[in-house]
């Protein structure tokens, strides 16, 4: 049996994988494809405002049961799949179709689907609850909640706080709560975090979850239609695989506060390293390793760890239930390594005391080898430099030496330069002359005769030049 329902005259319907029962007046009736049923898989059964009884079929469509006929629907009328899981009719008299390959509504007997290409979170939908407000909570398999409001589709998966991707059924509280049952239990969401969530003003939303821990005969629900029922006096009853829980949410208390969490060892290359108040490691540490826990006597299997190497992790990492956290080639530094816990859906206790970590670096790295590195290298560029000008002090004395020594052997010049003794003339050079004469003068001992010039020669000395003349000219 996996369909139930009752019509308003008191008949049971009831949906297995061999075709339709129909219970009345303590006689059976079953109904096959032999009647006219497309499948004789039934997953779902509904009665509309009209007294209409819908059949939903996994893998023969949708089926509609009037005066005693079945009529079909399937994917040739627009259906987005043959394999349906639920079926919902809302205030406005619209029936909602839940299929393995999307969501169909059927007004005036036209169908429409939505998709994952129209935000649907997945395809493969499951289950439905719509609120006073007109919005449609959608349960997937493996993709979370779904809200469809004014034509929107808001998703929220575990990404999001959702304790689980599987909701096999809805219900809402008198407190404003949904509760969504699922193969790891049952867990519970405010209402208003989600619509904070789908309104941009909240970034996740926080489950509460319950489990065997809390005294359930089962963890595992199933699906089933209908997967969930809201008694009279508000108390909630879902199906698992070992029978039906319920649920009185007035008495669902918020979890208690949780434990402070604590260091239990630290391991660092995979050797125990003895507890300390401080880590200190050396530079070859290549994989850090720290386990913790807290103490909790009642369901520690509903704890919830983060932990933070503060310094060198963004922020928190979420362990879930795990209990230990890894680190390789953590860089040279201080850190401090803070675990936080909390129950389910409750709130995080920071109060567990941060452990001390230390990263030495190589020496190599060291501030001091750095300092050192500089002075070195600073007294090696002076001591260049000081050679350096060592030998250029020295060749400029070595040359000023031998200048002296070749001046110093020169007493006297005779007309070495081209200056006229009577008349102190010379060929137009810019003074070159006369500044090599002061120069050799200035640094040695030599002492110049000069010649005369042509001019001087004649005026002074006629017959001598007229001699030297003759003596010149060719014959």
């Amino acid at each position: 049996m996996v369909a139930l329902h009752e019509d308003r005259g008191g008949r049971l319907w009831v949906g297995t994988d061999l075709g339709l029962h129909r219970f009345e007046k303590g006689r059976w009736t079953h109904y096959t494809t032999r009647d006219g049923l497309p499948n004789s898989i039934v997953r779902s059964i509904l009665e509309d405002s009209r007294g209409r009884l819908w059949v939903g079929t996994d893998g023969g469509g949708l089926a509609l049961f009037e005066q005693g006929k079945f009529r079909s629907f399937s994917e040739r009328d627009g259906l987005p799949s043959d394999h349906l899981r639920a079926l919902h009719e809302d205030g406005k008299g619209t029936l909602w179709i839940a299929t393995y390959g999307g969501l169909a509504s059927l007004t005036d007997g036209r169908f429409r689907s939505y998709t994952s290409r129209d935000g649907l979170s997945s395809d493969l939908v499951r289950s439905f609850h719509e609120d006073a407000e007109g919005a449609l909570w959608i349960g997937t398999y493996g993709g979370g909640l779904n809200r469809l409001k004014d034509g929107h589709i808001t998703a929220y998966t575990s990404r999001d706080g959702l304790f689980n991707d599987v909701i096999y059924g809805i219900l809402e509280d008198d407190g404003g709560r949904l509760w969504m049952s699922c193969n790891k239990g049952l867990f519970s969401v405010e209402k208003r975090q989600l619509e904070d969530f789908a309104a941009g003003r909240r970034r996740e939303v926080v489950s509460l979850a319950y489990g065997r821990a809390d005294g359930m005969i089962s963890s595992d629900f199933s699906g089933g239609f209908p997967a969930a029922w809201k008694a009279p006096n508000g108390r909630l009853w879902f199906p698992s695989s070992r029978g039906v829980v319920a649920i009185d949410p007035t008495a669902a208390a918020r979890p208690s506060p949780a434990p402070a969490a604590n260091v239990e060892e630290r391991f660092v290359d995979g050797e125990p390293v003895p507890p300390g108040i401080a880590l200190d490691v050396g530079p070859s540490a290549r994989r850090l390793e720290f386990h913790f826990t807290a103490l909790a006597f009642a369901a520690p299997e509903r704890l919830e760890f983060a932990y933070r190497l503060e310094d060198f992790d963004p922020g928190w990492v979420p362990a879930g239930p795990q209990r230990v956290a890894q680190y390789t080639n953590i860089p040279p530094g201080r850190y401090r390594f803070r675990v936080r816990v909390r129950n389910l859906g409750g709130d995080w206790n920071e109060a567990g005391a941060p452990l001390g970590l230390r990263v030495r670096p190589h020496w190599y790295r060291t501030p001091v080898f750095f300092v050192l590195a500089a002075a070195f290298a600073a007294l090696t560029v002076l001591a260049a430099y000081r050679v350096r000008m060592g030998h250029l002090v020295a060749n400029e004395r070595e040359l000023g030496r031998r200048v002296k020594e070749a001046l110093a052997e020169v007493k006297t010049l005779s007309g070495l330069l081209p200056i006229c003794s009577s008349c102190k003339s010379v060929r137009e050079d810019g003074g070159y002359w006369q500044r090599i004469e002061k120069y050799i003068q200035t640094h040695s001992q030599a002492q110049f005769s000069h010649a005369i010039c042509p001019d001087c020669m004649v005026k002074l000395y006629p017959e001598e030049a007229k001699r030297i003349a003759a003596r010149t000219t060719p014959s």
